[in-house]
């Protein structure tokens, strides 16, 4: 068997969506995908992402609910070797019971795993006309902290925006795995 050689992996996805409001409280959305990927040999197949929304008030505070299905298509054929993409459907909803602070609960059906919850808040406190911050904490049902010595399955995070540019920095634990600090950089225009 020969150990040598030289191979040049890669992966690629070419994705065209669209998204649109088709009334006053449904939006729609869709994307195609065309998946590339290659180690020593090439597999290629294609997908379909699709997912809708629906906004309503209940007791006059604001609710939206949503389902989103991502990933349904055919299998990577690596020779004789097929393997599924990761599909997986999600039910979505947030509810605001205050102009500044958000409650969202989502429930995640993998192909591959075994269904969780996830959830989140944010509290946004704006300063100036152009300028506010926000405080957000969440909780991943898919880490399971009796997995992982030590804090885990929950992250901690804030953010700024200025202007159009919102910078954001979130600390998710692992457990024994470590921490994970993620920093984002955005413009809104």
């Amino acid at each position: 068997v020969d150990t040598g050689g030289e191979f040049t992996p890669r992966d690629a996805a070419f994705i065209a969506g669209w998204g649109g409001t088709l009334t006053e409280v449904f939006d729609l959305g869709i994307a195609l995908k065309f998946i590339d990927s290659r180690i020593t040999a090439a597999a290629k197949t294609g997908a379909v992402d699709a997912g809708a929304r629906l906004r309503l008030e209940l007791l006059g505070i604001p609710y939206t609910a949503a389902v989103a299905a991502r990933n349904m298509g055919g299998d990577l054929r690596f020779h004789e070797q097929h393997d599924p993409l990761p599909m997986d459907i999600r039910f979505g909803q947030t509810l605001r019971p205050f102009s500044h602070w958000l409650l969202s609960l989502d429930l995640a059906f993998p192909r591959d795993n075994a269904p969780y919850p996830a959830f989140g808040t944010e509290f946004t406190a704006q300063l100036e006309k152009e300028v506010g911050v926000s405080a957000r904490l969440g909780y991943d049902g898919r880490v399971s902290p009796s997995d992982l010595d030590g804090v885990a399955a929950f992250s901690v995070g804030v953010g700024a925006a200025i202007k159009g540019w919102n910078i954001d920095y979130a600390w998710v634990p692992f457990g024994d795995l470590g921490h994970t600090h993620r920093f984002s950089l955005a413009l809104r225009f």
